[in-house]
């Protein structure tokens, strides 16, 4: 368990955790009982802490029912997102090359549906599993029902209330 970790030290999985998971990998799906959401965020935390667990996801995927496989990929693509992460001090890009490596080679469907899911870096390493809440829009130059029409460009700015 020497790899590279991808995580700060505080936000690391538990070495007894790393270790129960390459003993058995299908006990995270028993243990989680099809919980997706969770899933993900604890395999993606067991990845990045140590890439050197792949061949058990490996595992995983290959006794995971359909309904996980999604899972499996989106947390596989948040690991590699977080061992590239600008605000991390030292990136490991060497990790998240052999995850992207992982993925294609897997040749599973499924999980490669779930890894390319997950288009947006998270806000932080701890929202992880956590929904993030969509960018407010700015629509202040539309109006109308279906805000399709142009404000008027010279009319005066409306007052704050």
């Amino acid at each position: 368990m020497g790899h590279a970790q991808c995580v700060a030290f505080g936000d690391r999985a538990p070495t007894l955790a790393l270790e129960m998971f390459a003993a058995d990998p299908p006990s995270l799906l028993r243990i989680l009982r099809n919980e997706n959401d969770k899933i993900e965020a604890r395999l993606a935390n067991y990845v990045a802490t140590d890439h050197g667990l792949l061949p058990s996801v490996r595992k995983l995927a290959a006794e995971a029912p359909t309904s996980n496989k999604r899972a499996i990929g989106a947390a596989l693509r948040k690991a590699e997102l977080q061992c590239t992460a600008p605000q991390r001090m030292e990136p490991q890009p060497a990790a998240a090359r052999k995850i992207i490596d992982f993925v294609r080679n897997l040749g599973d469907n499924a999980v490669l549906a779930g890894y390319v899911a997950v288009t947006e870096e998270p806000a932080s390493p701890h929202a992880i599993g956590k929904p993030v809440k969509p960018p407010a829009r700015n629509d202040q130059l539309l109006t109308g029902e279906w805000k399709t029409e142009l404000v008027d460009p010279f009319a005066s700015p409306p007052l704050p209330q």
